[in-house]
């Protein structure tokens, strides 16, 4: 089974648990939003998932939060 996930938040505490790489734990809050994707590959056996794999956009989220700089996309139309 594949899920596409769109995960949109608010930076606004300090991360005191390291989950999802623990990225934000420690890091006074931004106050900025962000948006990003996520896709997650599930095995599915008798009903039950039995294996996870994702792909998250965390450079995207750090990017848009201020905490990584912004690169030029080359992959968009130029205007």
């Amino acid at each position: 089974m594949i899920t596409r996930v769109i995960s949109t938040g608010t930076h606004k505490g300090v991360g005191k648990i390291p989950v999802n790489g623990g990225l934000l734990v420690g890091v006074p809050p931004t106050g900025n939003t962000f948006k990003v994707q996520s896709i997650h590959w599930h095995t599915l056996k008798n009903g039950l998932i039995v294996e996870h794999r994702a792909s998250r956009d965390d450079i995207g989220m750090m990017q848009q939060l201020g905490l990584l700089p912004a690169v030029k996309r080359y992959d968009l139309p130029q205007k």
